[in-house]
């Protein structure tokens, strides 16, 4: 499998109530004794405390094996959004960590989380 690239549009295994999910690459760095992917996730159907049903994730940082483990077909490329970039700036002032699990179980982490 190639390498990850920013802009690269990958589905996944996704959870049986998501019905269409796909991860856009953001970019790529060297983290620790692993390369962090910072992902934006999509085609999701994560319901919060306050009912609300959001369907993407804006900036997911993932060790790049957990990405291998979990996607499927390359779909092609897309533009990165600023919104997902603003979100790796986040994560590096908070000295953030990365995702080592699959994708589905991180949508779900993220689902538990809010609610």
């Amino acid at each position: 499998m190639e390498s990850f690239q920013a802009g690269q549009v990958w589905s996944f295994d996704g959870r049986e109530d998501d019905p269409n999910p796909c991860i856009v690459v953001l970019e790529k760095e060297p983290f620790l004794d692993t390369t962090a992917v910072h992902i934006q996730i999509t085609g999701v159907r994560i319901q919060t405390s306050e009912g609300q049903i959001l369907t993407e994730i804006g900036h997911v940082p993932v060790c790049e094996k957990s990405i291998r483990d979990s996607v499927q077909v390359y779909l092609g490329e897309t533009s990165v959004r600023e919104a997902g970039l603003e979100g790796i700036k986040v994560w590096r002032d908070a000295g953030g960590g990365v995702y080592n699990i699959q994708l589905k179980e991180i949508v779900s982490t993220i689902e538990q989380s809010l609610q």
